[in-house]
């Protein structure tokens, strides 16, 4: 059998940093005004892999037991506000003053905007969006 040693070209890119998605995650613009800070739901994130698998099966017995939306959502925001989301910037109160972040005030705001759920659900599952690259961008956006 050959045995060849090939340097290939974007091997990187496909790499998992796993620092960013469990202690240092990514700012996730949700609109123009408002930006999340989450980690990943990976292995590589210690609240997720202390808490994210049991709650996640407790929302799905509550949906098998009935469960109203309101319910749910209010248990997806506090799943998210103790696994996943740690900051965010742009919340604020109709009068324009800043929320500040907490994990209390997130389930609130989320339980509220479904929308939300589903739009933090689908960025944490993905790995791929926890990369420098993608922090770097966001970064700018943000001004820092």
């Amino acid at each position: 059998m050959e045995n060849t040693a090939y340097d290939f070209e974007d091997v990187d890119v496909l790499k998992r940093e796993r620092d960013v998605e469990g202690e240092l995650g990514i700012w996730m613009r949700v609109t123009d005004t408002i930006f999340l800070h989450v980690l990943c739901q990976s292995d590589a994130n210690p609240r997720f892999r202390t808490h994210g698998m049991r709650m996640i099966r407790e929302i799905q017995r509550q949906a098998n037991a009935g469960a109203t939306p309101a319910q749910l959502d209010r248990a997806w925001a506090h799943f998210h506000a103790e696994c996943v989301v740690l900051g965010w910037r742009g919340v604020n109160t109709k009068d324009g003053t800043p929320v500040p972040f907490s994990k209390a005030a997130y389930v609130e705001w989320a339980a509220r905007q479904q929308r939300i759920r589903f739009i933090v659900e689908e960025w944490s599952k993905e790995d791929q969006n926890f990369r420098r690259s993608m922090a770097d961008s966001i970064a700018g956006q943000l001004g820092n």
